[in-house]
């Protein structure tokens, strides 16, 4: 069984094919096409298997193929993937390569128990990125799922950055940003179901997001800058960025999200949504997968989501044992509410 929320999802089945009880430092596991060696990490009581492909390496501009290769004894995974070439901050200091179809395992050691539940983790990062980022340890949630007596095995994965990262434009005047919302939002179909042309459904959008950039994405509040004609952060991101900011994750996140809600709803199944009530230390939007990883140390952040003044840092981290929680009751038994999940916490917003 699988189901989708966000970008983490659970598989309701044991990763291993036969696990072997380990006696030495060397944990071994067995999948259909060898049988791996990884890492044992005392620190967490886990191993780790790192670099398991779960596809052909891939041909440029091509469909990745599933593998089909099998090897004879034994097959180290015990190092990081590289990232996948793409464009922005996060390839800094990561390798990359377009060989980088692979798969990142954290297991419990010491639960020879098959049938684990597999929390998977898709990573986002506007085309950049991979699994590797310390943002996306899984060790501390997975350390996490131990100390509730629920305990999951935690995946995480790199995938293609589109052919080479998505190209990026600048936004300076609503012609071009109408033709950027035309290609990126509004398919030709949506014109036959709702009657209109996609120029009117455009002109209803604008009406809905003015261009006020003290209503745009980011905030003034987290960044003071106003754009103006020539400056240095309007050439390179255009006029309109905040307004485009809005409107793009209104349609990428809030949107989808509720969609996602209510088509499950419609049928009868469960499904569950969340709004953090506190800003991560440092405002990075990233800050959030700090608080559903319980990366309470930061690692990975160059300013640390649970650091700051006060009560704030305490607050924090009941934050992330709430979310944390709830992500491993619903991996476990499809409820986040759970009787183990700590009190909702109502703290700073």
């Amino acid at each position: 069984m699988m189901r989708f929320v966000g970008k983490m999802f659970f598989i309701n089945a044991g990763w291993a094919l036969s696990h072997h009880p380990q006696t030495t430092s060397v944990p071994l596991v067995t999948v259909r096409n060898c049988t791996y060696s990884g890492v044992y990490n005392s620190q967490y009581n886990q191993y780790y298997f790192l670099g398991a492909p779960f596809s052909q390496p891939p041909v440029r501009f091509s469909i990745a193929q599933g593998l089909n290769t099998t090897w004879d004894g034994i097959r180290t995974a015990n190092e990081h993937p590289v990232h996948r070439y793409g464009y922005g901050y996060d390839q800094d200091g990561f390798g990359q390569s377009e060989d980088c179809l692979y798969l990142n395992i954290v297991r419990p050691a010491g639960l020879h128990d098959d049938g684990l539940p597999v929390a998977a983790w898709i990573h986002g990062g506007l085309e950049m990125g991979g699994a590797t980022d310390p943002r996306y340890n899984l060790s501390f949630i997975v350390e996490q799922s131990v100390t509730l007596g629920k305990p999951v095995i935690g995946v995480s994965l790199n995938y293609r950055l589109s052919a080479f990262g998505f190209l990026v434009g600048v936004l300076n005047n609503d012609e071009e940003l109408r033709s950027g919302i035309k290609g990126m939002m509004i398919p030709y179909e949506v014109e036959k179901t709702t009657g209109k042309t996609r120029d009117e459904l455009v002109d209803e959008l604008l009406e809905l997001y003015p261009n006020d950039q003290s209503i745009g994405i980011p905030s003034l509040e987290i960044w003071p800058h106003v754009f103006q004609p020539g400056d240095d952060y309007a050439k390179d991101l255009g006029l309109q960025y905040r307004r485009f900011n809005a409107i793009s994750g209104d349609f990428v996140m809030h949107y989808q999200r509720r969609r996602a809600n209510e088509a499950w709803a419609k049928h009868g199944v469960p499904s569950y949504a969340y709004h953090f009530n506190i800003m991560p230390n440092g405002h990075r939007p990233q800050g959030g997968v700090a608080f559903v990883f319980h990366n309470i140390n930061g690692d990975g952040y160059d300013t640390n989501p649970f650091g700051g003044n006060g009560t704030y840092p305490a607050d924090a981290k009941a934050m992330s044992k709430t979310i944390s929680t709830a992500w491993i009751n619903f991996v476990n038994g499809l409820d986040p509410n759970e009787d183990s999940a700590p009190d909702v916490f109502n703290g700073n917003k």
